[in-house]
């Protein structure tokens, strides 16, 4: 038996083990953090406004959410009351008419 079978051989008895000990989780714990825009170095040319959180706010935010064990959040907490409108806001359809077709009916 080579090398590679060995080692094959103890990682399914160790697969195997773990299952039956219960040291192995199906499930993942899984958290979504929803950051809006944040003053940083990166952002240095972009015109601030009041909807920007300093880096520090932004930070201490991903903490809390991730102490409380929330599944999904907002950073700054404001943008879970501003993206509902947003998302539910209709977007206008694109013109699908092709360049040709406008220039013809001229």
């Amino acid at each position: 038996m080579n090398v590679t079978r060995i080692i094959g051989l103890i990682l399914i008895v160790a697969g195997i083990a773990a299952l039956g000990t219960g040291g192995f989780s199906f499930t993942k714990e899984t958290h979504q953090l929803k950051l809006g825009p944040v003053d940083t170095p990166m952002t240095r040319d972009h015109k601030k406004t009041r909807l920007f959180a300093t880096a520090v706010d932004a930070a201490r935010g991903i903490v809390a959410a991730l102490d409380a064990g929330a599944a999904e959040a907002y950073v700054p907490a404001f943008w879970a009351a501003i993206m509902p409108i947003v998302k539910a806001t209709p977007v206008p359809a694109a013109d699908t008419t092709p360049p040709s077709a406008h220039t013809a009916a001229s």
